[in-house]
């Protein structure tokens, strides 16, 4: 295909793709497909992406939530095929879009954890050797992809501190919506980039679905959520100095 026509069929099909993946993590969490339906609209159709279209990386989110899927099939069942899925998603994920493996790899580990909270001993097993197989896979396959980048570190080094203060999210951000959306476009606050507001409806659901009693998942979910919002503040937040200096 000519690379303009390429392009647009990209920037579309990642709005598909993201929409029926998080539609298959969430009905599957659920065992609701309408649940999933709402989920997949939200997640497909976040005003984040359209303030990012040509950033053709950044929109292709949807092999989070499958990574998200095939971790929960690991930890619930102990699954191998499920493990090699996990690390196979992974590094198409990677090699979609490298700063989201990064950060996403990061919550991971936060998020595996929780979920790991109150199994069995001999289910903590199946679960890290399904998922430690996975990543494996992954870190096989990403490793020359890698290398490039670890030889331009040292080429042009880091980002310094000042950089990534003046790229972070704030936390009025994320009441910033696009100057463009017709209900929320008066909320406009927010440079390009960082107009991060979700809709009200968005946070609405999320409020309803971590509304108590909290299961093992709910939480698992509530600790990635803080994490994902305290790196998106850099320095400004807390982890970020602690996995700058030893991750």
């Amino acid at each position: 295909l000519p690379v303009p026509y390429a392009m647009t069929l990209l920037v579309l099909g990642s709005f598909v793709f993201a929409g029926v993946a998080a539609w298959l993590l969430v009905r599957e969490l659920t065992g609701s497909s309408r649940a999933g339906l709402v989920a997949g609209l939200v997640f497909a159709f976040a005003p984040y992406r359209f303030d990012h279209y040509v950033n053709l990386e950044l929109l292709w989110t949807g092999w989070m939530p499958l990574v998200l899927l095939a971790v929960h099939r690991a930890v619930d069942r102990g699954s191998w095929r499920a493990g090699v899925a996990f690390g196979l998603l992974f590094v198409a994920q990677a090699l979609s879009c490298i700063y989201y493996s990064v950060l996403f790899g990061t919550v991971l580990v936060a998020f595996c954890a929780v979920l790991f909270v109150g199994l069995s001993g001999a289910a903590v097993r199946r679960a890290v050797l399904s998922l430690g197989c996975g990543g494996l896979i992954a870190g096989a396959l990403l490793a020359p992809y890698m290398t490039p980048y670890r030889q331009a570190r040292t080429v042009v080094g880091e980002r310094s501190i000042e950089e990534a203060r003046v790229y972070s999210a704030k936390p009025a951000d994320y009441l910033a919506a696009t100057p463009d959306n017709r209900v929320y476009g008066a909320l406009n606050a927010g440079p390009h980039e960082k107009q991060l507001f979700p809709g009200m409806l968005a946070i609405l659901l999320a409020l309803v679905a971590l509304w108590p009693p909290l299961s093992r998942q709910r939480i698992a979910y509530l600790v990635a959520l803080v994490l994902v919002v305290d790196l998106s503040f850099g320095p400004a937040g807390v982890s970020y100095d602690w996995l700058r200096e030893y991750v």
